[in-house]
């Protein structure tokens, strides 16, 4: 299944995606060097046609390599965030984390890619990366997210949501 996806342009994944589908095979399948699946590889690629398509037809996101990374994970290491967006609602859980004890957000964070740290921050407003940045993200990049983990270090738009009573301001105070 995974091999759809080893070579060619992403309309013939699809194409041979379907193919295997319609004949029954298991689209959960892994590989037995590396234990990836063709919803991992899909996601690394950034085939978000052919990540819907196996999710439709029963590819688990859960799922982990050998180092306990999975398809959200891979998608976050390329920085795919329309992949992120399609596997989160096809369920793929944000807090899963790989043999590193890193999330996708801190894969993400550590490849510079800084709309995936967003877009995942967002999902998860109290999680903050442990990853470093990597040496070769350039420094803009790496200016930049360190102004979005600064902006995020406020409240959580739900914890400044009025409470009964008046509206509490980011000091704790009640305006």
């Amino acid at each position: 299944m995974g091999a759809a996806y080893r070579d060619g342009e992403s309309q013939n994944s699809l194409s041979v995606l379907e193919v295997l589908v319609t004949n029954k095979a298991d689209v959960n399948v892994q590989t037995q060097n590396f234990g990836e699946t063709a919803l991992m590889i899909a996601s690394s690629r950034g085939y978000c046609q052919g990540v819907a398509y196996l999710l439709e037809n029963g590819a688990r996101s859960e799922l982990c390599n050998k180092d306990s990374c999975t398809a959200l994970i891979y998608a976050a290491r390329a920085g795919r965030v329309d992949v992120i967006k399609r596997l989160i609602s096809g369920s793929a859980n944000i807090k899963a984390e790989c043999s590193k004890h890193w999330r996708a957000v801190d894969w993400a964070h550590y490849h510079g890619h800084i709309y995936v740290v967003e877009y995942l921050l967002q999902a998860d407003p109290k999680y903050r990366p442990k990853s470093d940045i990597a040496n070769e993200v350039e420094m803009s990049r790496r200016r930049e997210i360190e102004e979005l983990l600064k902006r995020l270090e406020g409240p959580t738009a739900i914890e400044r949501q009025p409470k009964m009573g008046g509206f509490m301001n980011w000091n704790g105070r009640k305006d």
